[in-house]
């Protein structure tokens, strides 16, 4: 991973910058993030939510019913990242809002009972049907590809 990340939005009225080292990258296959997202899963990282700095732009809140306060450009509605209703410290910044997103490769592929059934998933990434009981499990797995 590169020092500094930077992402932004659709219509570039917002941009986000973070240099922090990342706690996990994860595939969910959820069927909420397959609606929000438009797409088969959601490819997400997590971070400290202190490290996310809004370089440009203002986002708005979006409350979800489930999982999260997301945060979003107002202008073109593109979903950046959200903090866990479970876990306010965490920001769970989405993979296709950064610029350079060719180092992200989930480490672990969550909510796989509702993947899509023509998801094709790497047999090595280590696979669950829901949440993990121990999502500490995120963190695990992703330090153990790191180092790989």
């Amino acid at each position: 991973m590169q020092d500094k990340q930077n992402g932004g939005c659709d219509c570039g009225e917002v941009r986000y910058e973070f240099s922090c080292e990342v706690l996990s990258c994860y595939a969910c296959h959820c069927t909420d993030c397959q609606t929000r997202s438009g797409a088969s899963y959601s490819l997400t990282l997590l971070i400290p939510v202190s490290e996310v700095r809004i370089t440009k732009g203002v986002v708005v809140d979006y409350p979800a019913k489930t999982a999260a306060l997301f945060k979003m450009c107002a202008r073109c509605g593109v979903h950046l990242w959200g903090v866990p209703y479970v876990a306010s410290e965490l920001a769970t910044i989405k993979v296709g809002t950064l610029d350079d997103a060719s180092w992200c490769k989930p480490a672990i592929h969550i909510f796989t009972d509702s993947a899509q059934p023509w998801v094709s998933i790497d047999e090595r990434v280590k696979k669950f049907g829901g949440m993990p009981e121990d999502p500490l499990v995120l963190l695990e797995l992703w330090k153990q590809q790191s180092n790989a």
